[in-house]
């Protein structure tokens, strides 16, 4: 059962939630970013797959307020290719294949959760201090 809580506190609980969708955004868009080389140790074998978030909303408990849950989940488009017949990887043609993923997308995409999760910063900071100047003026009225 939800439980009441004022407007403010119900922001910062949804700001919260946010914050820690963009910290798994960044996660792993630096996962992807650092295995944009990766291989297979095995020759023909599958390299590194790009990852890739999905939103799914679910409830919160305490606020009764829905929240978008970042679901991790790969990327199935497909490798690309490169021939290399020295590479360890390489198939019986030659071929190497090589993980999905774009260097640029993702230094962008984690430019981007970046970006977000500091706006939902400066948000809750306001929030907490409007909390707090209000705490402070109903205790001066005494």
């Amino acid at each position: 059962m939800a439980t009441t809580l004022s407007p403010l506190t119900r922001a910062l609980y949804g700001l919260s939630h946010g914050m820690a969708n963009d910290q798994k955004r960044m996660e792993i868009s630096t996962e992807n970013f650092v295995n944009a080389n990766t291989t297979s140790d095995v020759p023909g074998g599958d390299p590194y797959r790009r990852k890739i978030i999905t939103y799914g909303k679910e409830s919160d408990p305490v606020t009764g307020q829905r929240n978008y849950k970042v679901k991790e989940t790969h990327d199935q488009s497909e490798f690309l290719t490169e021939y290399d017949p020295t590479h360890p990887a390489a198939d019986e043609t030659g071929m190497v294949k090589k993980p999905n993923i774009n260097a640029l997308i993702e230094s962008v995409d984690f430019q981007r959760a970046g970006t977000d999760h500091q706006a939902k910063v400066e948000a809750y900071k306001n929030i907490s201090r409007t909390i707090h100047s209000t705490i402070g003026l109903m205790d001066t009225n005494r």
